[in-house]
């Protein structure tokens, strides 16, 4: 007799795990939404007292994005709510494609601003918006998927270092600079390797909470 379990039962125990994790996913949109609410109040705040960091497209795309984001949030809340009171599990597609869609609208947010921006400088590179990929990577962490936290923030260094190279290049920046610069890439590995050793022990605890509970006995008096 060995202690590995019987497919079947090792099904099982992912349909519970996932259906754990589907009930969290709408804690983790109710956070995005508002982080993106926060951002839209920002906007108008700054644009009131007339700070000229966001003005004009830079502005105007920055409202759009996060107006998309806010739809988003709102629309896939009703998804996740819908399966949820249908007793029915979100497919594979749903995780992958609002995984990618969230990192390239909080990537685009980034790109925008420094694009965009009236100031021909690096001081974009490091604009309030950039705290929202942390803040993606952290709230990855709920969906228990380490790699997909992993490469939420490897892809969004990548794309930072990519953005702050051409922005050396394009302004002038003196050379002493440059480490400066890719120091946010270099933290965002760092945050990503943490992220996927936190969700790996989250999903491993979680697992293990999933199985000693389906191999409770039933207490007397529950059907």
């Amino acid at each position: 007799m060995t202690d590995a379990a019987p497919p079947i039962q090792a099904e099982s125990l992912q349909v519970a795990l996932q259906r754990e994790v589907q009930r969290r996913e709408g804690t983790r949109l109710m956070m995005l939404f508002f982080f993106f609410a926060m951002l839209a109040m920002l906007a108008v705040v700054r644009q009131v007292v007339g700070c000229d960091s966001m003005q004009g497209w830079t502005l105007g795309s920055r409202v759009v994005l996060l107006f998309v984001g806010i739809l988003y949030c709102t629309r896939s809340l009703q998804v996740v709510s819908a399966a949820d009171t249908e007793g029915r599990l979100l497919g594979e597609r749903y995780w992958a494609v609002t995984a990618v869609f969230e990192l390239v609208l909080v990537l685009g947010m980034i790109m925008a601003t420094e694009l965009l921006s009236a100031r021909d400088d690096i001081q974009d590179l490091s604009a309030p918006i950039l705290m929202m990929v942390p803040l993606l990577v952290v709230l990855s962490l709920l969906r228990l998927r380490p790699r997909t936290t992993l490469w939420t923030a490897l892809v969004a260094a990548i794309f930072h270092a990519g953005l702050s190279l051409w922005t050396f290049f394009r302004v002038g920046v003196p050379l002493s600079e440059l480490p400066t610069l890719l120091s946010y890439a270099v933290l965002l590995v760092m945050i990503g390797v943490a992220g996927w050793l936190v969700a790996s022990e989250f999903r491993a605890m979680m697992l293990d909470r999933v199985e000693r509970r389906q191999s409770a006995p039933p207490q007397p008096g529950n059907h």
